[in-house]
């Protein structure tokens, strides 16, 4: 259901990306499930247009803690859709887990973690998570975005190919991709 999920958002964030739009804010509480079981993103109310010169100001971090990018911690001006990749990193870790990918009582120190602190492999704390999955996940969660998935397209088609042990195809249908990898 986590890699179902993580691909229906992936979607959501191609779709949101292709019209120039970075969410900034990509949470669990963002992530709605309809009753289908279908994933839906939400909460766009800090998104902006990647046209828009006010996309992040100068000195001022956008976003909630737990799941800023690097880059939206140092209120970067250049913030781009990798960002969000970086978020939705941070909710697949999660997922994998069950638990935060940098824990602390200080706002401030989660935020610094996300700058300078590597993050310990998801196989480290659920030893059913496989090594490719593993390096997929820290990928996203790279400190630099040149270093991580350049596009929503490029992590959905990494997931699909670790998910049917072979080579990314493009599916229309998530079901189908599902049913094929059982």
């Amino acid at each position: 259901d986590g890699v179902r999920h993580i691909w229906q958002a992936l979607e959501a964030l191609e779709c949101a990306h292709a019209e120039g739009v970075v969410h900034r804010d990509v949470t669990p509480a963002k992530l709605l499930l309809t009753s289908d079981s279908e994933l839906k993103l939400g909460g766009f109310s800090l998104a902006r247009s990647t046209a828009d010169p006010r996309l992040t100001q100068a000195g001022v971090a956008i976003g909630t803690a737990d799941y800023m990018s690097p880059e939206q911690v140092q209120a970067n001006c250049d913030l781009d859709a990798r960002s969000d990749l970086y978020s939705l990193g941070v909710v697949f870790y999660e997922i994998v887990t069950g638990r935060k990918l940098f824990s602390s009582e200080s706002q401030f120190e989660v935020m610094l973690a996300h700058v300078e602190t590597l993050p310990d492999p998801p196989s480290k704390w659920n030893r059913l998570v496989p090594p490719e999955l593993d390096a997929l996940i820290l990928k996203s969660l790279a400190k630099k975005p040149a270093h991580r998935f350049q596009s929503a397209t490029e992590f959905r088609e990494a997931l699909m190919g670790i998910s049917l042990g072979a080579a990314p195809e493009p599916a229309e249908d998530i079901e189908k991709a599902l049913e094929a990898m059982k």
